[in-house]
């Protein structure tokens, strides 16, 4: 078999490519985060620095909205992050004491696979 290079920095366009795909991912959000400051009610006008628009996630008209839409999110996220911890550490203790069975190399391919994902799209 050819002798495969495993150090992929030393790939010829690595850390140009690299940084722009972190700014295609990044300037967005550095973008709206900048406007987010901005007085004026569109985004084609800039009016000066403000704070106005956190103010009225606060103490607007509609901040009620905001707080039931933010206490949702955090329970979604607490409900989610507890049934898969709980599901994973139930799955690795099966696997761990289950002992051989049928479809265990399976089992581990499925709990591995989003730790693989990753690297075989880097392989392709």
């Amino acid at each position: 078999m050819a002798h495969v290079n495993d150090n992929i920095k030393a790939y010829k366009g690595f850390r140009s490519i690299t940084l722009l795909c972190l700014v295609v991912l990044y300037a967005p959000l550095v973008i709206v985060t900048i406007y987010s400051f901005n007085a004026s009610q569109s985004i084609t006008n800039w009016e000066g620095i403000s704070l106005r628009w956190y103010a009225d996630v606060f103490t607007g008209p509609e901040s009620e909205k905001f707080k039931v839409a933010a206490f949702n999110s955090f329970t979604i996220a607490v409900i989610a992050a507890t049934a898969s911890t709980t599901i994973a550490t139930l799955a690795a203790t099966a696997m761990v004491r289950g002992g051989n069975f049928k479809l265990r190399t399976v089992s581990f391919g499925l709990i591995s696979l989003p730790l693989m994902v990753p690297e075989i799209v880097g392989l392709s």
